[in-house]
């Protein structure tokens, strides 16, 4: 087996003999921590061609209201 493998026997077993209410509380929340969504290369280009445009003066920048406006409808779809 591998040094990963055998840490994770290792941590196995020693949750399952533990019966610390914070202890499993601290595994519990640390193993229902959401992944971080990945921002795609697209999405990081786009922003960045606005940021330019916006440095130079070519766009307004937009008010939170509207921009909120956008993305709730967008999730609601």
């Amino acid at each position: 087996m591998g040094k990963q493998q055998d840490k994770r026997i290792e941590l196995a077993k020693r949750l399952l003999d533990t019966t610390d209410e914070v202890t499993l509380g601290i595994v519990s929340a640390a193993l229902d921590v959401p992944k971080p969504y990945a921002i795609p290369e697209s999405e990081i280009k786009a922003f960045e061609d606005y940021l330019a445009r916006y440095e130079r003066g070519e766009v307004e920048p937009k008010e939170w209201s509207a921009i909120k406006r956008k993305l709730t409808r967008r999730v609601a779809k």
